[in-house]
């Protein structure tokens, strides 16, 4: 009997592995190893159709931020994506239903991008010309990742993304002002790991703080608006319902 392979996306291998599911360390691949029951590892069963997308919008913002880059230690740019508020996302509530699309009233920060839209690929290159598909041996496997524009050293997304304190989860309003949003009026229909931002934490004020800093200098491209706090807050408001105050009292506008 031939051996079962896997696709286990990162945030995912514990409970994997749990299960019984194994990691060959060669191939770069997990498994069903001999005399355990499939059945359990099901969700993660290779087939040859391509990765199925789980999340959807009309829209996205592209987040910007610098960094020094664990190589060289040079400052280099990083990038992250952010889908707006009321997202959608395939998820299976029901087994006897199956995956559906669930609607989410807040934002989500994006991790992992492993499938994206063409369009969006090159609305992507023609300004990030450092964000490209690469093999990751933390999650083991490929994903969408930043790259420092100097030495070319990978910039994972757990040390960019995933860990407190990472360039795109800052944890105080100075770090917040370092970050640049861009939005893309372009729809984004791909798959990667996503987490809701909450409006009652300091890290979403902390965001909305660094809509009002001017850009960092970087290259204009179609289908992108660069707006006005006040723009902001009437997209937010419209989207999430009950901000708008809230939201100018945080910006003091």
């Amino acid at each position: 009997m031939s051996r079962i392979d896997l696709e286990v996306p990162f945030h995912e291998k514990e409970q994997a592995k749990s299960l019984g599911a194994r990691w060959d360390g060669d191939k770069k691949v997990w498994y069903v190893p001999n005399g355990v029951d499939a059945a359990p590892l099901h969700q993660w069963l290779r087939t040859n159709e391509a990765p199925q997308p789980n999340l959807r919008a009309g829209s996205y913002f592209i987040a910007e931020t610098f960094h020094g880059c664990w190589q060289c230690k040079r400052e280099t740019r990083l990038y992250a994506f952010i889908l707006p508020a009321g997202y959608e996302a395939l998820e299976t509530e029901d087994e006897s239903k199956g995956a559906e699309w669930w609607a989410y009233p807040q934002p989500t920060l994006l991790s992992y991008v492993s499938v994206m839209p063409d369009d969006v690929k090159t609305t992507l290159g023609s300004f990030a010309p450092h964000y490209w598909r690469d093999y990751s041996k933390t999650i083991c496997g490929s994903y969408w990742m930043n790259h420092c524009e100097h030495c070319k050293a990978k910039q994972g997304d757990f040390d960019a993304v995933e860990k407190p304190g990472a360039p795109f989860q800052p944890g105080s309003v100075e770090q917040a002002r370092q970050l640049f949003l861009r939005e893309i009026e372009q729809p984004f229909l791909g798959r990667a790991s996503y987490r809701d931002y909450d409006p009652s934490t300091d890290f979403f004020e902390g965001q909305l703080r660094a809509f009002t800093q001017p850009a960092r200098p970087s290259m204009a491209i179609d289908g992108s608006q660069e707006h006005s706090p006040r723009h902001i807050l009437r997209r937010l408001a419209r989207a999430s319902g009950g901000l708008l105050s809230k939201l100018r009292s945080l910006l003091r506008i």
